[in-house]
């Protein structure tokens, strides 16, 4: 039998809002409001605690080009997301540093 985990939610009293990331397609406008064509990157491999600058160094050359990001950090990794019409020139842009694997979902 696997581990008993006690839920804690986290709150902090001045936040009025929740943000929920799904595919565009499953959102109706008629319902809630929503930011359309991100694009999302992910950070390979497991991201170990103790690594600094990773995401950081991806930050700093987007910042670099004016791209915009919305940052999701997981237990393991990082996601980058970035719009559609950036996602051209942010991938050319990460490709100088990084290696850059292309999928299509």
């Amino acid at each position: 039998m696997g581990p008993t985990w006690k839920f804690i939610p986290f709150h902090y009293p001045y936040i009025d809002e929740v943000s929920v990331v799904l595919p565009q397609k499953n959102v109706d406008n008629r319902e809630i409001s929503c930011e359309r064509d991100w694009r999302a990157l992910r950070v390979d491999g497991k991201l170990d605690f103790s690594l600094c600058g990773v995401l950081s160094s991806i930050l700093d050359m987007l910042k670099d080009i004016s791209v915009s990001v919305f940052v999701i950090s997981t237990y393991d990794t990082d996601y980058i997301l970035v719009k559609e019409r950036e996602l051209t020139k942010t991938i050319k842009a990460l490709k100088k540093k990084f290696a850059v694997h292309e999928t299509q979902t």
